[in-house]
């Protein structure tokens, strides 16, 4: 997606959660960041960093779903 979650290494980090919200073709749209000290979004990033047309709606859905995300992990 020519963004920079691998680059700077954001999947290593111990304290991040790394999502990838996708198309119901299966066709990645953003990446996510979310934060397990706070569980919050950090940042959610398209196709070099951009925003896509589905931006807040991929951010709603992943603080609507957060208390799932707080008992997966």
């Amino acid at each position: 997606m020519h963004h920079c979650v691998y680059g700077n290494g954001y999947y290593k980090r111990d304290d991040s959660l790394i999502l990838s919200a996708k198309d119901n073709d299966g066709k990645r749209l953003e990446t996510i960041e979310v934060s397990l000290k706070t569980f919050k979004v950090v940042q959610s990033r398209g196709v070099c960093n951009s925003n896509t047309d589905k931006h807040d709606e991929i951010v709603r859905l992943v603080n609507d779903n957060i208390n799932l995300i707080k008992t997966a992990v």
